[in-house]
């Protein structure tokens, strides 16, 4: 069955997913997803779930990279993705690069690029945040903010490297460095090169080039978004939801209530859960920031998984 990447092609955490699938040596399907809202298609797709990339496989679905990482891990072990010399510090540099280092990386290319960003990115990913539109000098105005928290977290990266290492944490290549990649790779900006801010650090260059180089041979077959990727029905011999609990139920793990809802593109019944106390295979997930794969939300099958 062929893995379908649901992306757009300025997306930073698309681009980790591309690489990572290069990575393993797998062949895969692109659908092109608008950057902003609205995105009716994915939407429909993922029960609400909006952001990108979503991997998919048949009739499941995986959000967010991390948990992406994993699956592909767990499908082809082989090309490792978490090497067990590496285990605990990888994870800990991953997840500095994507929550400290990432987000003013963001604002100061965003920032300087700010004249040539999609219409209506700046408001779409201010109300992702929660605050109101921003005007361009005040995008301007955060680039200039942000760099001084930009270039010394460049400086710590570099120095990661100072030894004459192949990869961040030695000689074998984890998923820290898929995820500082996607961040330095993310300085190309949308129309201003902001890669000039790398050129004092040549080993931090030397680094990046072969990852490059990489991420740029895992092509993929693009598929138009009207050709819609939605799953078969469940055979009428499996049928996935027949014993639903029809009052809500209160999940385990959260305050929030669950109920029974239309799973979109079957017309069976599922539940529709902010928490589940468990991984299942049939789930739009969501982890925390944290990453626990406990505090999530998805579709969850009653019934057993749907026949594809």
């Amino acid at each position: 069955m062929s893995l379908i990447l649901h992306h757009y092609d300025f997306s930073n955490f698309a681009e980790k997913a591309r690489l990572m699938l290069g990575f393993k040596g797998l062949a895969w399907l692109g659908v092109e997803q608008p950057s902003i809202l609205p995105k009716p298609d994915l939407t429909l797709l993922t029960g609400g779930y909006r952001r990108i990339p979503v991997l998919q496989e048949g009739a499941d679905l995986w959000c967010d990279t991390r948990l992406i990482a994993r699956e592909l891990e767990r499908g082809v072990p082989e090309s490792t993705l978490f090497p067990a010399a590496t285990s605990g510090a990888a994870e800990a540099t991953a997840w500095w690069a994507e929550h400290q280092f990432m987000r003013p990386v963001a604002l100061f290319v965003s920032g300087i690029n700010a004249d040539h960003m999609p219409a209506g990115l700046h408001e779409d990913r201010a109300r992702l945040h929660g605050l109101p539109p921003p005007s361009i000098e005040a995008v301007r105005k955060a680039a200039v903010r942000n760099l001084h928290l930009v270039r010394p977290q460049i400086q710590w990266l570099a120095d990661m490297l100072q030894d004459g290492r192949t990869y961040l944490l030695g000689d074998q290549p984890c998923i820290a460095d898929f995820a500082a990649y996607h961040v330095v790779w993310f300085f190309k900006g949308r129309h201003i090169d902001c890669r000039h801010e790398l050129l004092p650090y040549p080993r931090l260059l030397a680094w990046r080039d072969p990852w490059r180089r990489s991420a740029t041979a895992s092509a993929s077959t693009s598929i138009p978004p009207s050709r819609s990727p939605w799953p078969a029905p469940p055979s009428p011999r499996r049928r996935c939801a027949s014993r639903i609990r029809r009052r809500a139920i209160p999940c385990r793990e959260s305050k929030h209530a669950c109920g029974p809802r239309t799973m979109p593109g079957t017309g069976s019944k599922a539940r529709w859960v902010s928490s589940i106390p468990r991984r299942s295979r049939w789930c739009a997930t969501t982890p925390t920031s944290a990453g626990s794969p406990c505090t999530s939300r998805g579709w969850v099958m009653t019934g057993g998984a749907p026949s594809v």
